[in-house]
């Protein structure tokens, strides 16, 4: 049975040890306008429940047939402000479900979180949730954090002083996270990993102590497409231990290592992108197989324009490389099929 037709709106919930908002099944919700302070969870809602083993529903009795998860739950969390989740949890918005059900078809939009202990939005086992316009605030943990989904958007959100990583993809398939701001974060602004698929596209990350963002391993089929990152602690763009990765048009200034770190990928495209005043190289190809550098701007780096490192059929092409110390292209000799080295 789903409880249908719910709306839970303009509320104030304060100094409650648990959930403020607890959404078990529902369907067709609203979730709207409520003020929560200092809770341990603001809001869950979820179709998972734990039973016995590693079944995560109780067996139905005998002669009970379960009733099948809905196309979509069509629930819609938006416009409420949530300060200081703060249980061992600490989770301000959670939505759950589960490998062979699912959570589908929520939207999460416009909400103000501040302070959560652990995680702002924090999303498992979903599909088709679309994360947008939320400002998120000083999480003690992760800004967003989207794991086992399938087909969910994260798309212009604001999220600054995240104390691990602004937004963190782990899991799942076809995700994307597209025009997010991201500022300020202890680790990358942005990390995917084992999340075939993903598109990352008109985002812009800044202050990421540990670098812009992370896309690294099993992430196959990548698209990295029209970024800019600033002043990353390390490297500004890192692709590693991946096949298929397209990265263009992205911008990267001021990073204090690598403006691009592209290690250990197969078939992947690095092109037409910017590269203003690294502290040590602008790109650096390593152990790649197949990989083409083409048309990309580099401007005023440390060590090398670009760098060629133990690459195998990997070229280099048009680039505009201007104002490195040492060699604008270089191929180092343990590189199979060796371009021109160009000072």
């Amino acid at each position: 049975c789903y409880p249908d037709n719910i709306k839970i709106t303009d509320n104030i919930f304060n100094n409650i040890t648990y959930e403020a908002v607890k959404a078990f099944c529902y369907k067709n919700y609203v979730i709207s306008d409520n003020y929560i302070s200092k809770c341990g969870i603001g809001i869950k809602a979820y179709n998972f429940v734990n039973g016995d083993g590693d079944d995560p529903y109780p067996a139905p009795n005998d002669g009970i047939i379960r009733e099948p998860n809905p196309e979509s739950f069509n629930g819609v969390i938006e416009r409420n402000t949530i300060i200081s989740a703060d249980n061992s949890d600490g989770f301000a918005i959670h939505l759950q479900g589960c490998e062979e059900r699912p959570y589908r078809g929520i939207v999460v939009y416009k909400n103000t979180i501040t302070s959560s202990k652990k995680i702002g939005i924090y999303i498992k086992n979903c599909a088709d949730v679309s994360i947008e316009h939320n400002t998120i605030t000083n999480s003690s943990g992760m800004g967003i954090d989207v794991g086992y989904s399938v087909d969910s958007d994260v798309v212009d959100n604001t999220i600054t002083s995240a104390s691990t990583y602004g937004i963190y993809i782990k899991g799942g398939q076809s995700n994307a996270v597209i025009s997010n701001s991201v500022t300020t974060t202890t680790k990358q602004n942005l990390r995917v990993r084992v999340s075939p698929e993903i598109t990352v596209s008109d985002n812009r990350f800044s202050g990421g102590k540990k670098g812009g963002l992370l896309i690294s391993p099993g992430c196959t089929d990548a698209s990295v497409t029209d970024n800019e990152v600033f002043s990353a602690g390390k490297n500004g763009i890192t692709i590693s231990n991946i096949t298929g990765a397209n990265v263009v048009g992205n911008i990267v200034r001021d990073p204090k290592n690598y403006g691009f770190y592209i290690c250990r990928t197969g078939g992947t495209s690095v092109s037409a992108n910017t590269v203003m005043s690294s502290k040590s190289s602008g790109m650096v190809i390593s152990k790649t197989n197949t990989t083409n550098v083409d048309e990309n701007t580099i401007n005023k780096t440390g060590r090398y324009g670009i760098l060629f490192s133990g690459t195998k059929t990997s070229t280099a092409s048009g680039n505009a490389i201007s104002a490195s110390k040492k060699y604008k292209l270089y191929f180092a000799k343990n590189c199979k099929d060796k371009g021109e080295n160009i000072k």
